[in-house]
């Protein structure tokens, strides 16, 4: 079983040591969690809980081709991937993990660092991109495609045949109906109610959705 640490001493880090307290108790992983690690600084040393901080990148690459498995707890898509190139260049592996009360089917795909919180409901066909998280309670419909980094949001419903690209950000609650595409690195406001396709780069929001703002082409590097 080999160990495993949250990256991102936050909010969402919390959430996901609920998950895999909750695997571990059902025996739906095989990951040890042994603590976070977090750039800042201010934290080393303290403990979230019952967990340590154990510290930041430089402790990851003190294991750099070991067994060590990081779970990437970071809700900006942007940040996430950032995150990921430079784990990836440490030379450590990711890990993956679903709460137990996922609802799932054999026919889901699920890629490499993927995170599923409790509730959410991934329907036949779905596929889950590299570093994607659902968030609680989140439907995820029929051959629904999360591309890398892709984010949804705590009760979000994804109709069937919905493509959500490359670091798109759905936001709490918001609903999009069957077979739209989300642009790359988009993000869906709160609560709202997608009728169209969303361009890349852009804030949509409202009931219908409308853009409300359009990024600059590789806004999320900066």
């Amino acid at each position: 079983m080999p160990d495993a640490v949250i990256f991102g001493a936050g909010g969402l880090g919390r959430d996901v040591v609920d998950i895999c307290d909750a695997a571990e108790s059902s025996g739906d992983t095989d990951l040890n969690l042994i603590g976070f690690v977090d750039e800042d600084a201010s934290l080393h040393g303290q403990t979230m809980m019952d967990r340590p901080i154990l510290g930041g990148l430089d402790w990851l690459r003190e294991r750099a081709g070991t067994d060590l498995r990081v779970l990437l707890a970071i809700g900006s898509p942007a940040t996430r991937r950032k995150l990921k190139l430079l784990i990836d260049d440490i030379g450590v592996e990711f890990g993956s993990i679903n709460h137990p009360t996922v609802t799932t089917t054999p026919y889901v795909a699920s890629g490499r660092g993927v995170i599923v919180a409790p509730g959410a409901t991934l329907m036949s066909g779905a596929n889950l991109g590299d570093f994607s998280y659902v968030n609680v309670h989140a439907i995820v419909g029929h051959d629904v495609v999360l591309e890398n980094f892709s984010n949804i949001g705590p009760g979000v419903t994804l109709s069937g045949g919905i493509r959500i690209r490359e670091g798109a950000d759905i936001g709490a609650g918001a609903s999009i109906i069957q077979y739209l595409d989300i642009g790359e690195w988009s993000v869906v406001a709160a609560g709202a109610a997608v009728v169209n396709n969303v361009p890349a780069n852009t804030l949509v929001a409202g009931v219908p959705a409308v853009v409300k703002r359009e990024n600059p082409l590789g806004w999320h590097e900066a």
